[in-house]
């Protein structure tokens, strides 16, 4: 008998160690449901294949439309960007339709024409979590976008917003995608020129 109730008194012990462990795991770490994408490796291939269903076009038109007035002005416009993952979010949630909260890294220039190239005027890198939802015509269309505060606020802000994957994985290649994006950036900006996509009057 008096062993029945210490084996008993042990079963209650580690099922109630379990559970403390189980309430403090949750209640320390963010859990993003439907995450469909990680970061991207530097050489540009992904780990897990984003299915986000925002096109790019989108992504480009919203760095574009909140970055134009940030920096000094120059006669060409570029941005170039590397999808870390999106974030699908159902209606069930706070707001009252599917949105998709797609988290990017990106560069944007602005340009010059110097000789028969473009030189960089102003500019910056930075993360961005674009959040979109879906439109009566079936697109998507963009209801926040978020960047974090600099300096000392920066660490705090990315961990807030971003899942924890995903703001590690950024910060292991930072480096290279910027390296990266760098130049992509100033390929985009000239195309564009080609293209006469941009309105300013000028001749490379």
């Amino acid at each position: 008998m008096e062993s029945s109730k210490k084996y008993l008194l042990w079963i209650c012990t580690v099922v109630l160690l379990v559970l403390v462990g189980a309430i403090f795991f949750l209640m320390n770490n963010r859990t993003y449901d439907n995450i469909t994408g990680e970061s991207a490796n530097p050489d540009g291939t992904e780990n897990i294949k984003i299915q986000s269903e925002v096109s790019e076009n989108a992504i480009h038109t919203a760095i574009m439309e909140n970055n134009r007035d940030k920096y000094f002005k120059g006669d060409i416009k570029g941005e170039s960007h590397v999808v870390l993952a999106a974030e699908h979010r159902s209606a069930y949630d706070e707001r009252n339709s599917d949105t998709v909260v797609v988290y990017i890294f990106f560069i944007y220039h602005e340009y010059v024409a110097a000789d028969s190239d473009i030189k960089t005027v102003s500019g910056g890198a930075t993360p961005a979590a674009l959040t979109f939802s879906m439109a009566d015509n079936g697109e998507y269309k963009l209801e926040e976008y978020w960047e974090p505060r600099s300096g000392n606020l920066f660490d705090s802000d990315m961990k807030e917003k971003f899942p924890a994957s995903v703001y590690e994985d950024l910060c292991a290649n930072e480096e290279t995608f910027s390296e990266n994006l760098e130049e992509e950036c100033r390929q985009q900006a000239l195309l564009s020129v080609e293209s006469g996509s941009q309105s300013e009057d000028f001749q490379l």
